[in-house]
């Protein structure tokens, strides 16, 4: 009998138990994409943009500028970034040793220390570390999501942004994209996020492990495409992989929180937002110059 009613409390609070140990991991990320975004503005205050990558042919992310200003100086200095990410002299630390730094790991995603594959390296030999957090590129829309038709052609250089931030010979080889920075290149300062700091994602959560471009050391952007945590369940089931990317799906914002995930503004404050939101207030919040009156509150 005591055995019984040991086990039926122990059933009662178990969920407690649980619940209590997800909140902690929540707040963790929080602090996660606090620390992230005082990085970001600490950085525009000195170069007076948010950072930017060595160079696209170099492929480095917007991870390893900001490293410094995380704290994480020495692991930046380790880095030789006059040669590509891949190089013989970086690649033990896009691999094991050290890991990502935990200030780009959510304690709430369970594969955060594995290693994937991903685009632009040769798979399936080649696997590197993944992080949880994003960078938002723009309210652009994919194969079956919603959204606006990012810029495609290189004649045309009147009013249009380039998802990558790369742009064209016919403007040096910058555009602007529709979120404060670019998935390489271009960056925003301030005075570019005219539809305001407090109505613009500057980053959001992902997990690494279900999007073949969210990784440490090369890149990590994501769209508004379609909801928040959108075919979560599938893609964990099916993760991608370099033969099946699932673009569609994948390159979205996500997290393993239930019910949303945690985004950081541009203002310097970090929001979590269902995943029930209203989808066209989500997407205007993605865009730093699309003039709409909507916003999540």
């Amino acid at each position: 009998m005591v055995i019984a009613i040991i086990g039926v409390l122990i059933a009662l609070l178990l969920p407690a138990v649980q619940a209590a140990r997800e909140a902690a991991r929540r707040m963790s990320c929080t602090n996660n994409l606090k620390q992230q975004v005082l990085g970001f503005h600490n950085y525009h205050d000195i170069y007076e943009k948010f950072p930017m990558a060595p160079g696209l042919d170099r492929r480095w992310g917007w991870t390893i500028p900001l490293l410094p200003f995380v704290e994480q100086n020495a692991f930046y200095q380790n880095l030789d970034k006059n040669v590509t990410s891949w190089h013989a002299n970086n690649w033990p630390l896009l691999t094991r040793d050290p890991l990502p730094p935990s200030c780009f790991l959510c304690p709430s995603d369970p594969w955060n220390q594995e290693l994937c594959e991903e685009q632009y390296f040769a798979a399936p030999t080649y696997k590197i570390r993944q992080i949880d957090y994003a960078i938002n590129i723009g309210d652009y829309r994919s194969n079956t999501g919603v959204g606006e038709v990012e810029y495609t052609d290189p004649n045309n250089t009147s009013g249009s942004y380039d998802v990558y931030g790369q742009g064209s010979p016919h403007d040096n080889g910058m555009r602007p994209a529709r979120g404060p920075m670019g998935r390489y290149i271009w960056t925003a300062n301030f005075s570019d996020i005219t539809d305001g700091t407090a109505n613009t994602f500057l980053l959001g959560e992902c997990i690494g492990y279900l999007c073949i471009n969210q990784n440490f050391i090369t890149q990590s952007s994501a769209i508004t495409a379609h909801p928040i945590n959108y075919q979560n369940e599938q893609l964990i089931a099916n993760p991608p992989t370099q033969a099946n990317p699932q673009w569609d799906a994948s390159y979205g914002f996500r997290s393993m929180h239930s019910g949303g995930a945690s985004f950081g503004l541009c203002d310097g404050s970090v929001k979590f937002v269902a995943e029930s939101v209203e989808h066209a207030a989500y997407r205007a919040m993605a865009s730093r110059a699309g003039g709409e009156t909507l916003r999540i509150p």
